[in-house]
């Protein structure tokens, strides 16, 4: 099914590079308010994913005046951000923006493709800026709203999703960014709840109705799974969307045979390539160059993450990790890599590597997984950035929470503190903090805020169990390895700045900088 897609995505990228030209070459008259129209439909058929037949219909365009080039370089850049190339959409929306300094939708563009690229101070720039000219454009909230999660600033997210929700009851886009939130927040089932709320109001929308069915099937309920993304295919089709709709049509064929499947109520446009077979094996993974410059600025992000070389129809367990020794070895949890048969990491900038395990620690929960081929030197984390913790300092926790229901492309942050620099029963080897952490934060990296690696994400204080034998809840206390462990485990010395000199980053500095050195570690189970 991601196959079939992502061949119709290709034709479609095919077209459009094709029609790019003659789009910005046009040079006759044209009257505004019938310009206006054919934007109308671009922006429909862009909703509906339709995009070749988008590209043909902006083809027609006599774009002579700065207003209408601009608009025609918005969807574009749209375009391109459907077609997962922000680097590419990045350009046009830039070239909107110098057309027409005051248009708010190029702006917004300009704030999607940062974010989708990890550049989350220029996205949180942009996106206010956006802002000031159209206070109601939902989604510039929701890219800032976006950002504050991804850097743990969990507070200001929820404001921001509270006000949304007060003020734009019944949008789509807002109920399911707020569930994928929660749901990131470790409150799955105030997610769904959420969800089935919207989507008993609202019959007719497809994102929700798709993301409940997601969360059944992630629960085994299957009989739920299939009602909703049923109800989400049927959507989708009413809405024109035939890709949207044909890819949750394959997923129901495939994992309820026989049952009765949604069909589209108008024909697939056809597509001028073959499929691949569904039998096709992974992609080859060509490695990034390896690049050696002396202070070079963050590795930026890929206009594509790379796929994993994985099956993807076989159950995937995963977790987070982090580069070390010279871009060759990953770092993660033993509990990651138990039971895994094949398995490969991905950067947070979108690289991918097929690794092994070459070593456990015996009395630790640490594993060590070396890459083929190694990632660029300027990936690892030095050992002269690794000093143990200190009671009090900041702890946040970098990785990638919750995979395999939000996405598997970019990390996310928790901030807290140190709490005590002694684990359970002043286990010496660990050390407890207040920084969130969900399924999939394991085996991640623990930092101050000065950039220093203090430790590894473990586990989460298990508050239910300290109820029963307590009679108490604790509050938020989870658990990381002391990065003296991994020192001694890999026989090496650290020397972190963990007491003073550096300048402490803000969260979305500290994100940039280590956004290549954090890894989603995948697996598959045998």
């Amino acid at each position: 099914m991601r196959k079939y897609f992502h061949s119709i995505v290709l034709v479609c990228a095919v077209v459009l590079l094709a029609g790019i030209t003659a789009v910005q070459g046009a040079a006759t008259n044209e009257d505004l308010a019938k310009s206006n129209k054919v934007f109308e439909r671009v922006d429909e058929l862009i909703g509906a994913e339709r995009l070749n037949e988008a590209v043909t219909v902006l083809k027609s365009i006599d774009a002579q005046s700065s207003e209408t080039i601009a608009k025609v370089d918005t969807f574009l850049g749209e375009i391109f951000l459907r077609l997962d190339k922000p680097g590419k959409a990045l350009e046009f929306f830039e070239q909107a923006s110098f057309s027409t300094l005051d248009d708010a939708r190029a702006t917004l563009g300009l704030a999607k493709a940062n974010l989708a690229m990890g550049k989350l101070r220029q996205a949180r720039s942009h996106a206010s800026f956006a802002l000031k000219s159209d206070a109601d454009l939902i989604d510039a909230h929701l890219v800032l709203a976006e950002i504050a999660n991804r850097v743990g600033k969990v507070a200001e997210a929820e404001q921001r999703f509270a006000d949304l929700k007060r003020s734009r009851r019944g949008s789509e886009p807002v109920s399911v960014a707020y569930a994928s939130f929660l749901s990131q927040r470790g409150d799955t089932t105030q997610a769904m709840e959420e969800l089935r709320t919207f989507v008993k109001r609202n019959p007719a929308s497809p994102e929700a109705a798709d993301l409940l069915g997601r969360f059944y099937w992630e629960q085994g309920k299957r009989k739920n799974a299939y009602r909703y993304r049923a109800l989400a295919a049927e959507a989708f089709y009413e809405q024109g969307n035939v890709f949207r709709g044909g890819a949750i049509r394959s997923w129901l064929a495939a994992n309820f045979p026989g049952a009765a499947v949604p069909s589209p109520v108008q024909p697939a446009p056809e597509v001028s390539e073959p499929l691949p077979p569904a039998t096709e094996t992974p992609e080859v993974v060509t490695p990034a160059p390896q690049i050696k410059k002396a202070n070079a600025l963050p590795p930026a992000t890929l206009e594509r993450p790379q796929p994993l070389p994985l099956d993807q129809n076989t159950q995937l367990s995963t977790g987070s990790g982090f580069i070390v020794s010279g871009g060759r070895f990953v770092i993660t949890n033993r509990h990651v890599i138990d039971g895994a048969g094949k398995l490969a990491v991905r950067s947070g900038t979108g690289e991918v590597r097929e690794a092994k395990v070459v070593g456990v620690a015996e009395d630790d929960d640490l594993a060590v997984l070396e890459l083929s081929p190694a990632f660029p030197e300027e990936y690892a984390i030095s050992f002269s950035r690794m000093d143990n913790p200190v009671a009090g300092r900041s702890a946040v926790v970098m990785g990638f929470p919750l995979a395999g229901m939000l996405g598997w492309q970019h990390p996310s942050l928790t901030e807290g503190i140190v709490s005590k620099a002694s684990g359970i029963g002043d286990d010496p080897n660990t050390f407890l903090i207040t920084s969130k952490m969900n399924k999939g934060n394991s085996g991640g990296p623990i930092f101050d805020r000065k950039g220093n690696l203090i430790g590894v994400a473990v586990a989460k204080l298990d508050s239910a169990k300290v109820f029963e034998k307590k009679g108490h809840l604790p509050e938020d206390v989870n658990i990381g390895i002391k990065i003296s462990r991994v020192l001694a485990f890999l026989q090496r010395t650290g020397g972190g700045d963990v007491s003073g000199g550096a300048a402490p980053k803000n969260l979305e500095e500290l994100y940039q900088a280590m956004l290549s050195k954090v890894v989603l570690v995948v697996g598959e189970v045998q």
